[in-house]
This record gives structure tokens, C-alpha cells and sequence, in this order.
């Protein structure tokens, strides 16, 4: 399970007290735009391209004509995708906590009409 928080520490709290255990932080893109054939394909064909892996993709419908996704990468390739995908207009996650998937203020990400 991947849990989004907007405070580190408090997820924390809230894990510690449920006696869950949380898994080291991971590195990703918060990603929604325009569902349409091969949006998402798009992505991964950029990455592929700069020979970045990509560790585990869940995409949905969005409803209203959008999409939304979170797209992991390893730690030490998130630089390099966020460099990547910069030209798709993306930014990566603030990693500035220790939950699963770091996103303390997490803004939104739009793919729009880039080609």
C-alpha cells in the first residue's frame, strides 16, 4: 500500500500507533493530464529512451477527460527522470519526509498538449 501524507512525522505517529511498519522512502512523479490514447505511453517511452527504469506505474481515469498517475523511479535515478521529463512538463515529488511516498505539499503535474 502507498501512502500519500502531508506530514511525515505525523503518518509516522499514526503507523508507530497502528503497529504498521513503513518502507524506506520512495522516489516518484505525481502525474495527471489529458486522457487520451497513449498519454501515459508517451511518458514511458521518454524514459525508456534515457534508459531509466521505471519501478511500478498505477494510472487511473480520472473522469471529465483526465487522468492521474504516480510513476516510481529508484532513488538514484529521480534526477535524471525529472530531467527527462521536464521537457513533458513534469517536476518530481519534494522529497522532504520519511513516508512511502514522499509528497509533503505535493503540487499537481500537468502532460497538457506537450509532443
Amino acid at each position: 500500500m502507498d501512502l500519500i501524507a502531508e506530514s511525515g512525522s505525523r503518518l509516522q505517529q499514526t503507523a508507530d500507533s497502528l503497529g504498521w511498519k513503513l518502507s524506506k522512502k520512495k522516489s516518484g512523479f505525481l502525474i495527471q493530464g489529458e486522457d487520451r490514447p497513449n498519454a501515459i505511453g508517451e511518458v514511458l517511452n521518454r524514459l525508456a529512451e534515457a534508459h531509466i527504469r521505471v519501478t511500478a506505474l498505477q494510472a487511473v481515469s480520472a473522469g471529465a477527460g483526465r487522468f492521474g498517475a504516480l510513476l516510481w523511479v529508484k532513488p538514484r535515478e529521480a534526477q535524471k527522470a525529472a530531467l527527462t521529463l521536464e521537457s513533458l512538463m513534469f517536476d518530481p515529488v519534494e522529497e522532504a519526509s520519511v513516508e512511502s511516498f514522499p509528497a509533503s505539499d505535493a503540487p499537481v503535474w500537468t502532460l497538457g498538449s506537450a509532443k
